[in-house]
């Protein structure tokens, strides 16, 4: 797991499309639920799933 510390202008839909993930998923991650969603403050800590570099598949 990553840690990333929300910025200025930051929402969880911005942070979604920039690591190429969900709301739902990283919502579900960070145990965010309802108006938590909609409520991210400034230095708050989410978890994200680390990224797994596709390895070519050998013939």
């Amino acid at each position: 797991m990553r840690k990333y510390e929300v910025k200025p202008g930051d929402s969880l839909w911005k942070i979604a499309k920039r690591e190429s993930t969900t709301v739902d998923v990283l919502a579900h991650l960070n145990g965010l639920r309802g108006r938590q969603i909609h409520s991210l403050h400034v230095g708050q800590q989410l978890n994200f799933q680390t990224r797994v570099a596709a390895r070519p598949i050998a013939c």
